[in-house]
């Protein structure tokens, strides 16, 4: 038999040809479960990372819910950072020495108990719960036993929002005057838990504009507006709390509105300087408008001699203040109207402005007309310490609007 070359060359090239096919094969082969364990631990991470962010969230959600009950029990947001750092038994155990502070019906703090103190400490929670423990039994008669009956103890929350609108409603109908002032410190204390709470989430990353329900919001802008008209002297009722408006007071009403609406500023703004809740923020600018304009209309009637009879006009002409600026014989610093003959006898220099805001006899809400350094007229309104800002942020005593005039 002889050598066929050509059938040789053939075979051996099929042959190198099927070497090649099983390499290409086995390259594919070799990619495609590369490729899938690169999934799959892909997918492993992924599922991994979800479970420790699912456990994470419930540990805060955990965190949330022990804070609240805390809270609810009269610790303030110091003790309740601190019992929080000692874990689920050291919370299971300043809980129940709150119960008892309550139940027991201590006068005192319970807050010093823990105050600069570890909650772990073995020394300082058996000192706690010696001074909580309840004294020996006692005998009532008969009226304090009725009065005693049908009392229910105040719930235990998981929600710090209604926390605070449960507090703030006993504080506001309670007329002993320690029992006001101990339900106005829980709901304060919840409220302060409620800016933690939000300023936790915005480092997060998430969204804080429901933090603070409608309910609240329209509670904390009643309690400020309360405050806020009582400091300039506006009538008020703390036990509605409410503010009494009377004929004359529009200008100390806008002003005191606007002196709430300063608080709500303060107490929408977290730690880090940042806007609590847009939604709050938002209204807080739209009452603040519609305050600047009372005042713009206040000044408008005092002006114009359009007020209600027996109200007494709050307008000061520079005629009128003569005497108080120590000018009754050189008369304004401004004789006549700028490009007139026309004697003045109501606008101030700004010179004279100054003078008359250290001579201490303006009230809240007198209007005065003066012409500044550009020449403007401009309307003044004392307000004490919230009208406009600079940009530079100081504080003026005044709002000041250009007057509207027909040359």
């Amino acid at each position: 038999m002889g050598f066929n070359l050509g059938a040789f060359l053939g075979g051996a090239a099929r042959g190198g040809s099927q070497v090649l096919d099983e390499r290409r094969a086995q390259a594919d082969r070799d990619k495609v479960t590369k490729e899938e364990r690169q999934w799959q631990i892909a997918t492993e991470a992924r599922a991994d990372s979800r479970s420790r962010k699912a456990a994470r969230r419930k540990e805060k959600e955990n965190v949330e819910e022990q804070g609240a009950y805390l809270a609810s029990l009269g610790w303030n947001p110091d003790s309740v950072e601190s019992i929080l750092k000692g874990g689920s038994a050291s919370v299971k155990q300043w809980g129940e020495i709150g119960v008892q502070h309550r139940s027991g019906a201590k006068d005192f703090d319970m807050n010093l108990l823990i105050k600069n103190q570890s909650p772990t400490d073995s020394t300082t929670i058996s000192s706690a719960v010696g001074d909580v423990k309840p004294a020996k039994p006692t005998t009532i008669n008969q009226s304090e036993a009725w009065k005693l009956f049908g009392q229910e103890p105040d719930p235990v929350f998981q929600d710090l929002n209604k926390e605070f609108a449960y507090y703030s409603s006993k504080a506001l109908n309670a007329t002993n005057p320690t029992q006001k002032e101990k339900f106005q410190k829980l709901a304060d204390n919840a409220i302060v838990g409620l800016k933690t709470k939000a300023t936790e989430l915005k480092e997060e990353g998430e969204d804080t504009d429901n933090m603070f329900s409608k309910l609240n919001i329209t509670t904390l802008q009643q309690n400020n507006r309360v405050n806020g008209g009582a400091s300039v002297g506006v009538a008020v009722d703390r036990a509605d709390n409410i503010v009494i408006r009377r004929n004359g007071d529009e200008g100390r009403y806008a002003i005191g509105t606007l002196r709430g609406l300063q608080i709500d500023k303060s107490f929408n703004v977290l730690e880090d300087g940042s806007i609590a809740s847009f939604t709050f923020d938002n209204a807080i600018k739209a009452q603040e408008k519609q305050a600047f304009q009372n005042l713009k209309s206040h000044a408008t009637s005092h002006i114009g001699g359009t007020t209600v009879d027996g109200v007494t006009s709050q307008y000061k002409t520079v005629t009128s203040l003569l005497e108080t600026l120590g000018q009754q014989e050189t008369g304004p610093d401004i004789k006549t109207l700028p490009g007139t003959d026309t004697a003045n006898t109501e606008y101030l220099s700004t010179r004279e402005v100054t003078k008359l805001y250290g001579s201490g006899t303006l009230d809240y809400g007198d209007i005065y007309k003066y012409i500044d350094s550009q020449g403007n007229f401009v309307i003044g309104i004392y307000t004490g310490d919230v009208g406009k800002r600079t940009q530079e942020g100081e504080i003026k005593t005044s709002y000041n609007y250009k007057e509207s005039r027909i040359q």
